[in-house]
């Protein structure tokens, strides 16, 4: 029977010091790793919080366009969310304080002569783009507004976010790639004019224009709206 050794009881009792050293000098560095890492979190999570806080007090659309891409790439999981429907609302606001103007047509003032009210190129002409399509889709609607300007239209001419939660309201829905709407009157019939018109001072429409007909109660005359939502 093989004795046990002194020596061999030290070298053993060394081996599982060192094992067990080694096992606790891991264990701190991954709870100093995540202490780190939590840190670094909580750092980066209040410079996007100020990031946020800044493009809605700017209430600028493109300012918070470009906001949402960080917070989807660089928040925390935890705050993405929570950051994504603080700048949603800040959407909403930009759409409605612009919507109250929508109203305010100056084709109805009696300065406006007879033959311009029938000249879709004195109309006024909102040029939306789908907040879900992001930066394409409102390059797109820029590029619209300034074919548009080029090509002598002298009526207002704005381009704006449409939110997501304003396609879901009742009678709005969600637009097709490309849509024109349109009243039933000289809008419809110069709604292929209008559109055949931005088809060929640009590359970038990939497909034809949907043309949606208002119902009466939505009517506005001389008033136009494109959406663009690719």
């Amino acid at each position: 029977m093989n004795k046990i050794t002194l020596a061999g009881v030290s070298t053993f009792v060394s081996i599982i010091t060192a094992l067990l050293v080694t096992y606790n000098t891991i264990k701190v560095n991954q709870f100093n790793n995540e202490l780190a890492k939590q840190k670094s979190d909580r750092e980066l999570n209040f410079k996007i919080y100020e990031s946020v806080t800044d493009a809605l007090e700017s209430e600028n659309e493109k300012r918070i366009l470009a906001v949402k891409v960080i917070v989807s790439s660089m928040a925390s999981d935890n705050m993405k969310t929570g950051f994504l429907e603080i700048l949603k609302s800040g959407e909403d606001k930009i759409y409605s304080n612009q919507e109250a103007q929508t109203y305010t047509n100056p084709l109805d003032k009696p300065s406006v002569k007879a033959s311009e009210q029938a000249n879709y190129k004195f109309w006024n002409y909102d040029i939306f783009w789908c907040s879900t399509s992001g930066l394409e889709a409102e390059t797109l609607a820029s590029e619209v507004k300034f074919i548009l300007e080029q090509n002598g239209f002298k009526g207002r001419i704005r381009v704006r976010i449409l939110p997501e939660s304003v396609t879901k309201r009742p009678g709005m829905g969600v637009p097709a790639t490309y849509e024109i709407r349109v009243d039933a009157g000289e809008e419809m019939k110069n709604a292929d004019k209008i559109t055949e018109l931005i088809t060929k001072s640009t590359s970038n429409i990939a497909g034809d224009f949907n043309v949606f007909q208002v119902s009466q109660k939505a009517k506005i005359p001389g008033y136009v709206s494109l959406f663009f939502c690719p």
